[in-house]
């Protein structure tokens, strides 16, 4: 009976590591579809926007840059042309990941250079 017993209890420990695991992927299906809405509506305005840098009327610069890898602390950036950024995870949104797509925006600081 005792064995039977252990049996049955490591069953059951099985069974709620099991369940655990499955409650872990559950969270992050639900966290990977957090922004669903907003993917479904970067398809319907179609790729061209991926593909063009865009410079804005105040001469700011916006390139949308490809998460690759994500080591060290760090996220690796990766332009349509191939060109890396490494940037500290920090600085990003917490939940991204590899293949998440970043809008990149830079403009000179006229203000910070006369306060120099």
């Amino acid at each position: 009976l005792l064995e039977e017993a252990k049996a049955i209890r490591e069953e059951d420990q099985i069974t709620d590591e099991e369940e655990e695991d499955e409650i872990e992927e559950d969270e992050k299906l639900a966290k990977d579809n957090k922004y669903e809405d907003e993917l479904d509506d970067a398809e319907d305005e179609g790729d061209d926007e991926l593909d063009q840098p865009t410079v804005t009327k105040d001469n700011k610069f916006e390139l949308n840059y490809t998460v690759g890898r994500i080591e060290d602390g760090a996220a690796i950036l990766i332009s349509k042309d191939h060109n890396l950024i490494e940037i500290p995870l920090c600085l990003l949104p917490g939940d991204i990941g590899p293949g998440n797509i970043l809008r990149v925006s830079v403009d000179r600081n006229f203000k910070a250079e006369k306060k120099r």
